[in-house]
């Protein structure tokens, strides 16, 4: 009986230590959940002043991967959608307005078929490029989560894939790409018709691009065995997942990744584990994968995959640290052309990328 008594006593010292050990632990999630809506208000309120008259949010092409030398404005269709899902990703009225606009500047991009090119109409190098297919899918996905309801382009896009199911960066006929390496009569009809510092790229295979493409299809169709293979493929293939030619770090392909996961592609699974182990395995003590831009990346993606709540905290608490007096965050290199010596980034595209990974951590967190 005393052996019983003893027991039961020692039972309840652990329930109550465990309980009292619980109470400082929620208070401290609440206050950095707390904090970052406050975030979430300076944010848009940053975004409220840096938007254009036309709707449209700034992107910046420079000469190094610091965004500090030899910049100038470069007018891109895609930041626009980065912004517009960020802002559809939080909850308060002050984005009402912001949401609006930037939605009817996307919808003013669009080509006949519904398709997108990188840059705005407004550029001088709109007339000399084709669609793209990222941008495509990132800006009308951002338009469906903001509200608009859309006629689909999986037909479209159909027209554009591989023999292996993945896409290549252009809406560009494949049988022609495929030609380009080899054919010069194909290399110099695609040279006549746009640019020809492009012909390079028209037959990648580049997973970040097929990442964001199949985060559309998954709203659009639930996902797609052939690409969910290739993608699976790619996020078991160690620290190198996600290896691109346009974005230098593996955490956009971890955040694209993700976002087609929670839209319904369920094929995604067996990659699901070792994206999230990686993701994890490269978080810094600090709570970071190294700055703002590549810390929001990977919590969007760690809340949309699931993980440790510790960990999903510790990043949300650098980013708070990191938010500037005005509201944003520091432009970092969003992406890249490595081989031409250029790189993409600004304060409103990051700010963007962060208030997505704020809305997903709170989302997440119910």
């Amino acid at each position: 009986m005393y052996q019983q008594l003893m027991r039961r006593v020692r039972a309840g010292i652990w329930v109550v230590a465990a309980g009292l050990a619980w109470v400082p632990r929620v208070a401290a999630e609440e206050k950095t959940a707390a904090q970052a809506r406050t975030a979430i208000t300076r944010a848009v309120a940053f975004l409220s002043h840096a938007q254009q008259p036309d709707g449209s949010f700034a992107v910046s092409i420079c000469r190094d991967r610091t965004l500090t030398t030899g910049c100038t404005p470069d007018p891109a269709t895609q930041p626009v959608g980065i912004v517009l899902r960020g802002l559809s990703s939080v909850t308060t009225p002050d984005k009402n307005t912001l949401l609006s606009k930037a939605a009817q500047f996307l919808k003013t991009q669009m080509n006949g078929e519904g398709l997108f090119q990188y840059h705005t109409r407004s550029h001088v190098l709109a007339a000399v490029e084709p669609a793209t297919l990222e941008d495509t899918c990132v800006n009308r996905a951002a338009l469906e989560q903001a509200g608009d309801s859309l006629p689909s382009v999986v037909p479209q896009l159909a027209a554009y894939r591989t023999i292996g199911g993945t896409f290549y960066p252009f809406a560009y006929p494949v049988q022609e790409a495929n030609l380009l390496k080899s054919n010069g009569e194909a290399r110099k009809r695609f040279t006549e018709r746009y640019r020809p510092d492009l012909a390079y790229l028209v037959d990648v295979v580049d997973p970040v691009v097929n990442a964001n493409i199949f985060s559309y299809l998954a709203m659009q169709t639930g996902g797609d065995d052939a690409l969910c293979r290739y993608l699976v493929n790619v996020s078991s293939s160690g620290s190198s997942n996600g290896s691109s030619v346009f974005y230098e770090s593996p955490n956009i392909f971890a955040q694209a990744f993700s976002r087609a996961y929670v839209q319904g592609a369920a094929c995604l699974e067996p990659g699901v584990p070792n994206l999230r182990a990686s993701l994890l395995a490269r978080q810094q003590p600090d709570g970071s994968w190294g700055n703002s831009l590549e810390t929001a990346w990977a919590l969007s993606a760690l809340s949309n995959l699931g993980a440790r709540r510790d960990a999903l905290d510790r990043a949300v608490r650098f980013l708070l640290n990191q938010q500037n007096s005005d509201g944003s965050w520091k432009q970092e290199a969003w992406w890249s052309l490595v081989t031409s010596g250029y790189w993409f980034g600004s304060p409103d595209v990051t700010t963007g990328f962060v208030l997505e990974a704020l809305g997903g951590y709170l989302t997440a967190r119910h």
